[in-house]
């Protein structure tokens, strides 16, 4: 239509349980630039994070507790270091046909994954269980390529199809 950049800044509901990490009403900020890489968006994230770290402490007395570092690394790296997998193998295992490899390495590692798990239950259980405990508190981490699975519209990485172009923030153990 012609609009390079637009932004919506508003309230959003989510339709899940209540908890200390999960609201059912929630402010989101969402924008969109043409022409712009992954990396611009990243970039975006961290100068919009240091902008209202500066703007609360114009406004507040009270010490906020806002990321002054910021690390970006991919999934694949984060498996590796945190759960001992190999991302890599377990997704060419999964695109070839066997979607449950790794339901499967997870349960020969004891793990307990429910009845019907899939690729994406064994995600996000390795996410919840060894990756986001061990982010560091003092930094913010971006956290970028996820598997083609989870590509949610996010485009195919152009230097490996197994993975997409998108990205998370985490900051004080929540994304």
């Amino acid at each position: 239509q012609g609009f390079d950049k637009v932004f919506s800044l508003g309230k959003v509901f989510r339709d899940d349980i209540s908890s200390n990490h999960h609201l059912i009403e929630f402010t989101m900020l969402e924008w969109y630039r043409c022409h712009s890489s992954l990396s611009d968006l990243i970039d975006d994230c961290i100068s919009i994070t240091a902008e209202i770290a500066r703007a609360w402490q114009s406004v507040s007395d009270l010490d906020v507790n806002m990321p002054k570092k910021f690390l970006v690394i991919s999934v694949a790296e984060l498996f590796k270091q945190h759960a001992d997998l190999d991302l890599d193998h377990i997704l060419d295992r999964t695109n070839d046909g066997d979607e449950y490899f790794l339901v499967k390495l997870l349960k020969d590692r004891q793990d307990y994954l429910g009845q019907n798990a899939d690729f994406m239950d064994a995600f996000f259980h390795i996410m919840l269980k060894y990756i986001e405990p061990a982010l560091k508190l003092d930094h913010a981490t971006i956290i970028e390529r996820s598997p083609i699975q989870l590509a949610a519209l996010s485009a195919p990485c152009s230097d490996d199809d197994r993975y997409c172009d998108r990205f998370e923030m985490y900051f004080n153990g929540l994304e």
